[in-house]
């Protein structure tokens, strides 16, 4: 069921595309900064925003795979999984996995081009 016209609709998934571009750049400069100071829950915090921001934007758009896909990057950038990451590297970097950083959004970034491709 589709609740706006076609011309809306595609006017709100230009839109969408518009926002996540913009998010994804902010994701890619905070993930570079995480990496940089891990330890700074501030940083940490700013980088969850914007994934949570764009998982609610992809959910509301109906994008079920970019939403699932930024809830579980939302999920490891939990402060406690942070640390326990950090902890268990030895290291003060961290990435998706296994020790949080810019290779986590590779997954968000090629979902949101394979959406752009199809719509």
């Amino acid at each position: 069921m589709n609740f706006f016209s076609d011309d809306h609709a595609a006017e709100l998934r230009e839109l969408f595309f518009e926002t996540a571009t913009e998010l994804l750049q902010n994701l890619n400069e905070e993930g570079l900064e995480l990496e940089k100071r891990p330890e700074d829950e501030e940083v940490l915090r700013q980088v969850r925003r914007t994934v949570h921001t764009l998982k609610g934007d992809s959910a509301a758009c109906g994008y079920t795979e970019l939403s699932e896909l930024a809830h579980a990057l939302e999920d490891v950038l939990r402060p406690e999984i942070a640390v326990q990451k950090q902890n268990s590297s030895g290291r003060g970097s961290a990435h998706c996995g296994g020790p949080l950083s810019v290779p986590c959004s590779r997954p968000i970034v090629a979902a949101c081009n394979r959406l752009r491709e199809k719509n």
